[in-house]
């Protein structure tokens, strides 16, 4: 893989738990710094142990599945880090798929791995001689690193023998058991204050930050540091010369540590043998904690009580002891020493040493205000001045010599509080500009934003380069280092040389395949940072950054707030979608209800226009009812005066029976009467065809008067059947109308909610 220049592209990957938190912070500069002067690109690698207890933090690990396919020429394993939840075993499994590239650990050693480690015990040792003989402490609180992991269990185990070759019994009650971290140590105190074990005056803890943690609890319940009780850390980490209490601790050279790593890598890579040491030393530095001041104050006075060496001092041999001794390994710093002792060696003898000393010494100053380098080493390397140069020193004689040192310390006093100032004034604008960042990108709804402010803003965060890339498709966190990535991804947002550049590239890309070269072709090399893209527990891409500024959080913080506004801006399409659906669901619908609408007003209208025509037949139902029963009633009197003719018709029938006999009488007596009968006889015969008349009209009148009877009786029954029908039908009709109404009520409601419907889908 080569550059514009036709150069080879050089890849190193550093794998590390976080490049945020304050030990973390520490040990990759030196690598990035190693990379850069050995002509490498430095690919940070931030993951986590793989059995932290964070499901968060270990979704971080998905990002060293691209340590499979992409070529990177070695690999830097900060091991120790891993090692704080795992055992050795569980580390080497953990990185048994990258162990075909070169590799070295750091700390902790893994299978068979060149492994760089720090003598963990010597500056331990040297600072427990001190408390115990300078400030005769005898009873010690000790906050230990995890159990099994190398480091920390070495620590402890030096900590015991140092209080056993004293004669110091230790009180394991007073042991708690931390991960590094400084709310460890603010645990620690809390608990041995509950279980009323403060019967300690020192605590000693195996990291800077536990110890700091123990510190400020310790302040925070009324413990005087250091009159009440000593605290003693390990690292030497910024922090501890910025406390209340500057921090006593042993020194690791977190600098040196990785520049090391990355050196010897590149021996490996290079099929060189090695040639550097594999083991690092550690330094006791005593502060405030103790119960002492800074070595600066210390030393003041002291210049000149070096006995002289009487041999011709070699600068080059100075420089590299003095390097040393103080885990130096940049050949500019080695450089500077030198060209500082040969100004003594030169110099001391004329008027303008002094100032001729200062002007050197601020031109090399100045070179490193921007740099990561700990100034405050300065004042140990003219500590070794005055020791290994005493013979040139003497040429000024102890007044102007002790003036020297005072005018050196103010004048280094003065750079590095300008150099804080600066860090200050950065740290603002960096922070400054995160915010700005960040409040932009929270307030992006749609992916094309989000892109556009990628490539406008994040430059100003002097972010050289910056790829995003996502998956074809979102995919859902497997709890495992390799899992299996979306096949294919495409570049979302990049660009390089510090936004004079951008990268647009619509070629899907292999997402095993990490990167294509050309994006990165025209970069200068250094340091960058691979996050991945995820919410919760679903993974969206990564991202790649060129650093700027070493602030670690902002590359964590620009992580977070780029997964939460993609989130926002995936479900704010969605959304979108939805809306698009429901506004043609909407239509749709309308277009069924304003038909409908219609209709519902139709058989509403029809149904109050029957209801009204159902109430006047019920009024000509009434009516009619009312005329049957007149007429039910007529019949009954017919049916009366009927029954008044019959009975007056059995009368006559009765008295035409009565004449008929009586005429029968008569024509016997007629007979009896004989010549003198006969007209009475004539008499009794038309009486009796009289009553025989009568008799007959009477039964035809009977006949007649019963079937009028019957006739009546018929009628009177139709009456009534057509009464209790048009009572029934009454009834019905009525029922009719009540359901007609119901209808039309229920039509008008449902008329009025489709309106309302229509009116919210408008």
């Amino acid at each position: 893989m080569k550059d514009q220049k036709g150069m080879t592209k050089r890849r190193i990957g550093f794998l590390l738990v976080n490049i945020y938190e304050k030990y973390q912070a520490n040990i990759w500069p030196g690598a990035a710094q190693a990379a850069l002067e050995l002509g490498y690109d430095l690919f940070l690698f931030p993951g986590a142990e793989p059995h932290n207890e964070d499901r968060t933090l270990r979704q971080n690990n998905v990002i060293y599945s691209f340590l499979k396919n992409f070529p990177f020429d070695g690999l830097v394993i900060a091991s120790n880090s891993f090692g704080t939840y795992n055992t050795a075993a569980v580390l080497e499994e953990f990185l048994r798929p990258f162990r075909h590239i070169p590799h070295v650990c750091i700390g902790t050693q893994i299978g068979k791995a060149p492994t760089l480690k720090v003598d963990q015990r010597k500056g331990l040792i040297d600072v427990l001689e001190h408390v115990i003989t300078v400030h005769n402490r005898t009873s010690f609180a000790y906050i230990r690193g995890p159990v099994n992991h190398p480091e920390a269990d070495i620590r402890y185990q030096t900590f015991l023998e140092t209080l056993k070759s004293h004669h110091i019994d230790f009180d394991t009650s007073l042991l708690y058991t931390g991960n590094f971290l400084l709310e460890a140590g603010v645990k620690a105190v809390r608990e041995w204050k509950r279980e009323k074990k403060f019967r300690f005056d020192t605590v000693v803890a195996a990291s800077d930050q536990m110890a700091i943690g123990a510190l400020n609890t310790l302040e925070e319940n009324g413990y005087s540091v250091p009159r009440d009780i000593a605290v003693i850390g390990f690292d030497d980490i910024t922090e501890c010369r910025l406390i209340k209490a500057p921090l006593t601790t042993v020194s690791q050279p977190l600098f040196s540590l990785t520049y090391e790593a990355v050196c010897i890598l590149d021996e490996i890579i290079n099929k060189k043998a090695i040639t550097r040491s594999m083991l690092l030393p550690t330094t006791a530095v005593i502060r405030h904690s103790c119960g002492c001041f800074s070595s600066m104050i210390d030393n003041i006075g002291r210049v000149g009580s070096s006995p002289a060496h009487d041999h011709s001092p070699d600068p080059v041999r100075i420089a590299n002891q003095i390097a040393e001794k103080f885990s130096i390994d940049l050949t500019r710093h080695k450089e500077h020493i030198q060209t500082l002792i040969r100004i003594i060696i030169s110099s001391t003898h004329k008027e303008s040493f002094e100032m001729e000393f200062i002007i050197a010494l601020n031109t090399i100053l100045i070179d490193e205000l921007n740099t990561s380098f700990d100034l405050n080493i300065w004042n140990d390397i003219f500590n070794e001045f005055f020791s290994e140069l005493n013979v040139y020193f003497q040429k000024l004689g102890p007044e102007r010599t002790s003036i020297f040192m005072q005018k050196i310390r103010v004048f280094l006093g003065e750079v590095i509080e300008r150099r804080q100032a600066v860090i200050k004034i950065n740290t603002i604008d960096e922070y400054h500009n995160l915010y700005d960042t960040l409040q932009h990108l929270g307030k992006a709804l749609d992916k094309e934003k989000i892109a556009a402010i990628i490539n406008e803003v994040l430059p100003k965060n002097k972010i050289a380069a910056f790829l995003l890339i996502l998956y074809s498709k979102s995919k859902t966190w497997e709890d495992n280092t390799l899992w299996e990535f979306p096949e294919h991804s495409s570049l979302f947002a990049g660009f390089g040389n510090y936004g004079n550049t951008l990268f647009h590239d619509s070629v899907p890309l292999k997402t095993i395949d990490f990167i294509k070269p050309e994006w990165l072709k025209d970069e200068e090399k250094g340091t960058y940072v691979v996050h991945p893209i995820f919410f919760e527990n679903s993974h969206m891409g990564y991202m790649i950054a060129k650093m700027g500024p070493r602030s670690g959080l902002l590359y964590e913080s620009l992580r977070a707030q780029i997964s939460s506004s993609l989130v926002s801006s995936f479900l704010f399409e969605e959304n979108k979608q939805n809306e698009r659906a429901a506004r043609k669901k909407s239509d749709h619908i309308q277009s069924v209800i304003l038909p409908m609408l219609a209709s519902i007003n139709t058989v509403n209208d029809i149904a109050s226009a029957k209801v009204r025509i159902i109430s006047e037949l019920v009024k000509q139902t009434e009516k009619s009812n009312s005329k049957l029963h007149a007429a039910n009633e007529s019949i009954e009197n017919i049916s009366r005066n009927v029954q008044e003719m019959l009975m007056v018709i059995e009368v006559i029938d009765d008295i035409s029976h009565r004449i008929n006999l009586l005429s029968i009488n008569a024509s016997i007596q007629s007979v009896r009467a004989g010549e003198y009968g006969k007209g009475f006889a004539i008499i009794a015969t038309e009486i009796r065809k009289l009553a025989d008349l009568t008799a007959s009209n009477a039964k035809k009148t009977t006949e007649t008067l019963k079937k009028v009877v019957e006739t009546v009786q018929q009628s009177r029954d139709t009456s009534e059947e057509s009464i209790a029908s048009f009572t029934s039908l009454k009834q019905e009709i009525i029922l009719v109308s009540q359901s007609l109404k119901e209808i039309s009520e229920k039509m008008n409601h449902l008329a009025l909610s489709s309106n309302e419907i229509v009116d919210i889908m408008k």
